[in-house]
């Protein structure tokens, strides 16, 4: 049967060692989890109201339903999302300090807030629809990261690092910024950001599209640094 913890369980002070729920079973959170170690979560997750989960690592066998409220995983280790397994989220942060590894299609209706270092275990796609998506570093060398499902008009804020087999921005009418230090990233990229598109903001930032670059339809386009490519065109 279900598993519920209606009120906070463990807080920052005094956190509790580690908490494991087995068995399948779903279980319905209404209030923060903290742990020094893992959490492990057999079943489904329901989340009756804003959550925050902090701890070491976290593994959540089943999917996550948010019922329109937001969810904070502070994980100091691992943090495992899966787009197939994520539901009615309003505001999705992953702000531990560890490495969040994603995969699949992560929809939110409202803001997505990645301060930890992203890992692509598959192609993935971010989508916050009015809502901001904001990122530190993405590595993903035979991956493409998406950026939106059409109807993305929140910003875009790329601000760590990337790495990625691909890139690929929908059309839409949403200011998308990349401002990491170094990046390189595989394929012909085509930025289709209508709104500013922000290519750099140091004169030492250095990035490599391999298969060229084209920002067809920008409202403005603002570069800082180096791009360079492997003999593909840059049109902006």
């Amino acid at each position: 049967g279900p598993t519920t913890f209606g009120s906070t369980v463990g807080n920052q002070a005094a956190p509790l060692t580690s908490i494991a729920v087995s068995g399948g079973g779903q279980t319905n959170l209404g209030g923060n989890i903290s742990t020094v170690g893992n959490q492990t979560y057999g079943g489904d997750l329901n989340l009756t109201k804003s959550t925050v989960l902090s701890g070491l690592d976290e593994s959540i066998a089943g999917t996550i339903t948010g019922n329109g409220n937001s969810l904070t995983l502070n994980f100091s280790g691992v943090t495992e999302l899966i787009g197939a397994k994520l539901t009615g989220v309003d505001n999705l942060s992953v702000i531990g300090g560890g490495t969040a590894k994603i995969n699949g299609a992560i929809v939110t209706t409202g803001n997505q807030n990645f301060a930890d270092a992203i890992e692509l275990l598959g192609g993935t796609t971010l989508d916050a629809g009015n809502g901001t998506i904001t990122t530190a570093a993405v590595t993903g060398s035979n991956q493409t990261l998406t950026i939106g499902l059409g109807n993305q008009t929140g910003s875009v804020a790329l601000g760590g690092n990337l790495a990625l087999g691909g890139l690929i921005t929908s059309n839409g009418s949403y200011d998308l910024a990349i401002t990491g230090s170094v990046n390189n990233i595989a394929g012909a990229t085509i930025l289709a950001s209508t709104g500013y598109v922000t290519l750099g903001d140091s004169v030492t930032d250095t990035s490599r599209f391999t298969g060229g670059l084209t920002v067809p339809g920008a409202q403005v386009t603002s570069v800082a640094g180096t791009i360079t490519t492997a003999g593909g065109v840059v049109l902006l």
